[in-house]
């Protein structure tokens, strides 16, 4: 059954949308360190708010998207940064 981009994970998005140079130079384009960019990768929704934008512009994608469909940030963004994303 082929992956929908609805039930892929993060990582599976940046692996489709990325070629892998530019996902093994993804740390150094998000300016981010390894262990970080781990944990992003695993845990989505600890993603911040600065790291949702820097992420949606590199994969071209909305960043309401990876809130909503990925689940970025959904535990650490605040309202306020949500409703900034809406702008986007």
């Amino acid at each position: 059954m082929k992956k929908t981009e609805s039930n892929l994970k993060l990582e599976d998005l940046l692996k489709e949308k990325l070629s892998f140079k530019e996902y093994k130079n993804l740390k150094q384009k998000m300016d981010l360190s390894q262990n970080r960019l781990t944990r992003i990768l695993r845990a989505p929704a600890l993603a911040r708010f600065d790291e949702i934008k820097k992420l949606a512009s590199i994969i071209k994608i909305s960043a309401l998207d990876l809130v909503n469909k990925y689940d970025c940030g959904k535990k650490v963004i605040t309202v306020s940064e949500m409703q900034q994303l809406t702008m986007f």
